[in-house]
């Protein structure tokens, strides 16, 4: 779920740069490239941050930190979904950069907290194939239902998963 979001406007950047006004040039430059560089350029110092967060002692709970970082994600994706203009859509994306970003380190910091030293490393390159399966499904989510509902239902999709996700982690 946490990584659903990075990819799922690939599928439907030309129907987004329609609904958002923007040309075929504009779309390449500013949806392939401007959304794409303000996801990493607040996503790299977000993990570095929250990964601070994460290691520090007498801190947040990396539990509570696991939820914050979902919900700003669900957040980030569900602005995506209601984006009126591409300085929404960035603003949006941004936020979601930082969900992305954090939860890299965070979830690194709970494998060295709950997993036996012994079987970290199994346990990371499944971290890793599951951050891969989650940009892959978001992206398939896009593909199979942006085309027949918009490219704005896959974010809400994605959205409401994530919060799910938060809500159920605090139950």
């Amino acid at each position: 779920v946490c990584s659903s979001d990075q990819n799922v406007l690939a599928p439907n950047l030309s129907d987004c740069a329609r609904d958002l006004g923007l040309g075929p040039a504009d779309k390449d430059r500013m949806l392939g490239g401007y959304l794409a560089a303000g996801l990493f350029l607040v996503g790299g110092p977000a993990s570095i941050g929250i990964g601070a967060a994460a290691d520090a002692d007498g801190a947040v709970k990396r539990s509570t930190l696991l939820q914050t970082v979902l919900f700003l994600g669900s957040l980030g994706s569900a602005a995506s979904a209601l984006s009126a203009s591409f300085t929404h859509l960035f603003i949006a994306r941004s936020l979601s950069g930082v969900s992305l970003g954090g939860m890299l380190p965070l979830c690194f910091s709970l494998i060295g907290d709950l997993v036996d030293p012994s079987a970290r490393t199994r346990v990371s390159g499944h971290l890793g194939l599951g951050m891969m399966g989650g940009m892959m499904s978001g992206q398939a989510l896009a593909g199979a239902l942006g085309p027949a509902f918009g490219w704005r239902l896959p974010f809400m999709v994605v959205a409401i998963a994530s919060a799910s996700l938060a809500l159920y982690l605090r139950a």
